[in-house]
């Protein structure tokens, strides 16, 4: 399998929480910017969850 580039790997990750999806599994890029600009902490504790996305974001 060859590896993610990043934005593949941030698009898999946003998708595994059903906040950021609809009906068909596909990403709502609204629906993240509003979690975004709330400072969800959901959303902040999930892309603490991968190491990667981490040290891009929060590093």
């Amino acid at each position: 399998m060859p590896k993610q580039n990043f934005n593949e790997r941030l698009i898999a990750l946003l998708k595994t929480n059903p906040d950021f999806t609809d009906e068909s599994h596909e990403l709502l890029p609204a629906a993240v910017k509003d979690h975004t600009w709330k400072l969800d902490p959901n959303l902040i504790r999930l892309l603490l969850s991968d190491t990667e996305i981490k040290s891009t974001f929060f590093n």
